[in-house]
């Protein structure tokens, strides 16, 4: 599979974080301003409801969680082989895999680790966005 940017498909979630959903070179991905996720533009009075949760197939996660590991798995994926995602997917599968040579290393670098550890909303993430098997891995929108 061919490295890519952002997807039309995960561009929307860009939208749900105030960002611009036309970016499409091979250009690394922007990053995610975290506080305009939860205070951008359109963003619901205090009296109302938050608006700052989402729905994956598994139950409610923030917002802004799912935009900034969207991005960052974008990025994972464009920029490592795809032995790297099969890691990273295997270890979001089983907390005890251990990853093979620098995968782990290289998936702290897009911040989807940390110290060896994914934590659970971020796995719930990947595993609602990432699609594929072997050498032929791709990254949906996880809300659907």
């Amino acid at each position: 599979m061919q490295p890519t940017s952002l997807t039309s498909a995960n561009s929307a979630l860009l939208t749900l974080a105030g960002g611009s959903p036309a970016r499409q070179s091979a250009a690394p991905a922007p990053s995610v301003d975290l506080q305009s996720v939860h205070n951008g533009p359109g963003s619901a009075p205090a009296s109302e409801p938050p608006s700052d949760v989402v729905t994956l197939p598994d139950g409610p996660c923030a917002k802004a969680t799912v935009v900034s590991v969207v991005v960052n798995l974008e990025r994972f994926v464009g920029r490592t082989s795809p032995i790297d995602t099969y890691e990273l997917h295997q270890k979001c599968l089983d907390p005890n895999h251990q990853m093979f040579g620098r995968s782990g290393q290289r998936a702290e670098e897009d911040n989807l680790m940390q110290a060896g550890v994914i934590h659970d909303d971020v796995r719930r993430v990947i595993l609602a966005s990432l699609r594929g098997d072997g050498f032929d891995w791709e990254v949906r929108n996880p809300l659907g």
